[in-house]
């Protein structure tokens, strides 16, 4: 029997041979429609769009003798897997977003000093020694139902939408720093409704407000598919066909494995550097007669407008996740805009208060376990996941200090769209190596938005 013909939905990005349906012609329904997949009144869609059935509910269908498929009962709309809210600089709720508590002067000094993370206000006493770090900014709460009625606040959206996952710290991690990766316990989008995943450490002992931290959140359909493709098509025209001398080899020099073969992986933006004047460290472009070259693919071959549109998506993305940062952890956007707006000219993205300096580009990249000891303390590290089409080639983003069930490691899928927060300095993480990496034309290509630490002064610190 021949293979069914796949074809892709235009909502999630799926390939599939499962039943699809158009846009109904009711003027009320299709508004509803819209609405729920995030589909502006005015976007023209094209005639072939098409919605797939996983996102209806079971009793939304019938099913047709005659023609032997699904259809849906009159009045269905979407109900899974549906799109995050809207977070485009078109949204006039999101334009304006700054710290709503000032920071003072001394957690200010503190921050920009980054030798320690901020101290929390918990008296609990016969408690033995913390396993781990410790820090509260992406969110915390005396129990599982005090996080999630915190996520409710900020973000607006009901308790169903939120999941939570409780992981133990590990007295032994699955793997060490610089080793090779090994596969934990696997965590996906469960459900259809599920927006937010919630990964909360506990406190053996503690019974006070911070019982349970937050570690990371994993926000599902931040990009459309559309827009996901576009970015992913316009970074391989861009900086990765500039970057071909850069692609991996097929033997890891140190290491003599072969989990990045073929990947590709470019640092743009402002970054520390220890040759910074005076000490102490500072922003790489410090030097006057150096002009800043933020998104410069340093290639002969490259063109003006290359890297005026890679470094337009890269802007668009920065604000995104800062606005998602901005309303999930509200803490940790505080801490990472304590330099502004001095030290303005060391970030990326647009608006008042951007939060993020550097960007890393991983095409089908494996990482060893590692710790990003450059960022900034007390901050939050964003990644943002585009997929090539029809790709089932995954890859997971790993956690091997924590388990759950009892399972070591925990590691994440992260579909297409989708953007985890983390602290990345604090904790050891990595990601899974690919059957077929390909650096040219990833499986997965990942955007990691990160705030380097000491980037803190005016025009670079050019004096």
């Amino acid at each position: 029997m021949p293979p069914k013909q796949e074809y892709r939905c235009d909502v999630c990005g799926r390939y599939s041979s499962m039943s699809r349906f158009s846009l109904p012609s009711d003027p009320d329904l299709n508004k509803e429609w819209r609405q729920r997949l995030r589909i502006e009144e005015s976007e023209v869609l094209k005639v072939s769009f098409k919605v797939c059935d996983e996102h209806f509910l079971p009793g939304q269908f019938s099913l047709s003798s005659a023609a032997k498929r699904k259809t849906l009962q009159p009045g269905a709309v979407p109900s899974k897997f549906l799109p995050f809210p809207d977070l485009s600089l078109n949204n006039p709720e999101l334009t304006a977003i700054s710290p709503d508590v000032p920071l003072d002067e001394a957690r200010r000094s503190v921050i920009l000093a980054g030798h320690e993370l901020l101290p929390m206000a918990c008296n609990c006493r016969n408690v033995g020694p913390e396993p781990g770090n410790v820090y509260s900014h992406i969110v915390h709460g005396g129990n599982v139902a005090s996080v999630i009625q915190t996520l409710q606040t900020r973000t607006g959206l009901p308790a169903e939408t939120i999941r939570v996952e409780v992981v133990d710290y590990l007295e032994k991690p699955l793997f060490g720093k610089t080793d090779c990766v090994q596969l934990g316990a696997t965590v996906f989008r469960r459900t259809g409704t599920e927006m937010i995943l919630s990964v909360l450490k506990r406190r053996p002992g503690h019974t006070c407000d911070f019982s349970f931290v937050g570690i990371a959140i994993v926000i599902f359909g931040v990009l459309k598919p559309e827009k996901c493709f576009q970015i992913y098509d316009d970074t391989r025209k861009t900086a990765l066909s500039h970057a071909a001398h850069q692609t991996r080899p097929a033997i890891e020099p140190k290491k003599g494995c072969q989990c990045s073969a073929g990947g590709i992986n470019r640092l743009f933006g402002c970054g520390y550097s220890i040759y910074f004047p005076g000490g102490g460290g500072g922003c790489k472009w410090f030097c006057p007669n150096t002009p800043a070259r933020k998104f410069d693919f340093e290639s002969s071959t490259a063109t003006p407008s290359d890297m005026e549109l890679f470094e337009s998506n890269v802007n668009g993305m920065a604000n995104i996740v800062g606005r998602l940062v901005a309303k999930f952890c509200p803490e940790a956007h505080r801490n990472m805009t304590a330099a502004l707006p001095e030290a303005r000219a060391c970030r990326i993205g647009h608006g008042n208060w951007p939060i993020f300096s550097t960007v890393n580009i991983v095409a089908d990249v494996s990482a060893h376990g590692h710790y990003d000891d450059n960022n900034q303390r007390n901050g939050l590290t964003a990644i943002v996941v585009t997929t090539r089409r029809a790709t089932k080639n995954l890859q997971y983003h790993v956690l091997p200090s924590y388990g759950v069930n009892g399972q070591k490691g925990i590691a994440f899928e992260l579909p297409m769209g989708s953007v985890l927060l983390e602290n990345a300095r604090e904790e050891l993480h990595s990601s899974t190596k690919l059957r077929e990496p390909d650096g040219q034309h990833p499986n997965r290509l990942g955007f990691v938005f990160l705030l380097h630490k000491r980037l803190v002064y005016p025009n670079h610190g050019i004096k």
